[in-house]
Parts: C-alpha cells; structure tokens; sequence
C-alpha cells in the first residue's frame, strides 16, 4: 500500500510476536523485501505511477550504501537499531500527518505536482544523495529505505504521493539485494523464516497497490502518516522495555 516493502510491518513483528532476535529481525526481513516490492511493483508500472527517470541514479547512489549500512551492524546493537528506526519511523508519521490534516495548497504541492527538474543536471547530486540516505537505512536496519525514500520523493523531488510509492517500491528491490548478501555473510539471516514471510507478501504486496492506486492522495498521506505513527510506538516502545 505505501511503497515500503513490508519490512517495516514484519521487523517489528518478527520480534512482538515471534520473538526473534534483534539483528535476525533486522536481517531476515530485508531479503524479503524484494518479493514483496517486486509484486507491488508491477501494479504501479502497470498504471503509469512510477519515475523511471529517477530510478538509476537513486539506485547508483543507494548501492554503496546499502553495503556499508549493512557491514556496520556488525559493530552495533540490535536493539539500539531498532530503537533508532522507531524515532525515525515517529517523525516521519508526524510530518505526513501533518500535511495531510493542515497543509492545503501546500499538500496539493507537494502531493499533486511532479517536480519535472527533478532530474535535470542541477538535481543529479541531491537524487545520488537520496539513494545513499536509502541505501544507508536499508542495509543498516533492515526495513528496505522507504522510510527514506518516500518523504525524499515527496517532499524534496515533489513527486505525487501515488508515484512515489511506486517508484520506491522498484528502487527498494534493487537495494535490498546488496544489503542481503552482507546480512546473509554476517549470519543475520534466518533463511526458513524467510521463505516463510515471502509466501504471505507476494499477495499481500499485490493487493496494497491495487488499494492505493484507487484511493485519494490525501486519503493516502493521511493513512500511511497514521501506519507509521502505529509501527513507530509499539516497536519503539517494546525496545526501550527490552533494554530496562
């Protein structure tokens, strides 16, 4: 539904529900990750709602960084990790929340207009730089840089909400490959539990997109702000409860 792969909805889960070790959560969610953004994917392609030239130079920037994310959780706890991605996730929410509920002609900036010189020469290094933040997030926790992403697309290339998530969808997948390998050499992937979860977002990645390309883009900001508000307080605060 909201182009970030499902690894922020399955890391959280995999450690409330199935009490998997921290760095197994973080590492065994980013392979399935491209599953699942390959299934979504396709519906957004399918409908025209994805910048395509956007994709490579996101993608060149985000590689390197997806391997160097990934090779420092080696030297880092699992749980201060996923404490991190819950104060990211939080204000991420609240700045969605907040466009959605009180920026009017603002939001119809950001969420109706594609920035066309988004990709023009002067904007080629901010796009690499976004692709490195992505890459960062997904190698290091675990949860495929959408939470990076979506708001750089919105917010700093003012790319419409719609082809936002389309288009991070196809960047994640390509993202997640790298980060896997390092995560897999590390011993962070539990590979049963993989095969597992990408039997249930295959679909699940489907019919989200399907949800999404038919729905209001406010009604989609709207939601996807409330989703990561959610995720954000019960990973964040399960963490923190972990640790005292």
């Amino acid at each position: 539904m909201f182009g970030v792969g499902g690894a922020i909805v399955s890391t959280p889960a995999l450690r409330l529900l199935l009490h998997v070790a921290p760095l197994l959560a973080v590492g065994t969610t980013l392979p399935v990750v491209i599953p699942a953004a390959m299934s979504g994917g396709l519906v957004y392609w399918r409908r025209g709602l994805i910048e395509k030239r956007l994709v490579l130079p996101i993608v060149a920037g985000g590689v390197g960084g997806s391997l160097f994310g990934a090779f420092l959780t080696r030297f880092t706890s699992g749980h201060v990790l996923l404490i991190v991605t819950s104060i990211v996730i939080l204000g991420i929410g609240g700045q969605f929340i907040y466009k959605a509920l009180t920026g009017r002609d603002s939001f119809e900036g950001l969420f109706g207009v594609s920035n066309a010189g988004a990709s023009n020469k002067s904007g080629l290094p901010l796009t690499v730089a976004i692709g490195a933040a992505a890459g960062l997030v997904s190698g290091l926790l675990g949860i495929g840089g959408a939470i990076v992403l979506n708001p750089a697309l919105v917010f700093g290339l003012r790319v419409p909400i719609k082809k936002a998530f389309g288009t991070s969808l196809m960047i994640i997948a390509i993202l997640a490959v790298p980060g896997s390998l390092v995560h897999a050499a590390l011993g962070h992937i539990d590979w049963s539990l993989a095969g597992l979860l990408a039997l249930g977002v295959v679909p699940g990645g489907y019919l989200g997109a399907r949800v999404t390309a038919r729905a209001k883009s406010r009604t989609v900001g709207l939601a996807f702000g409330l989703f990561l508000l959610a995720v954000a307080l019960i990973l964040g605060v399960s963490e923190l409860a972990s640790l005292l």
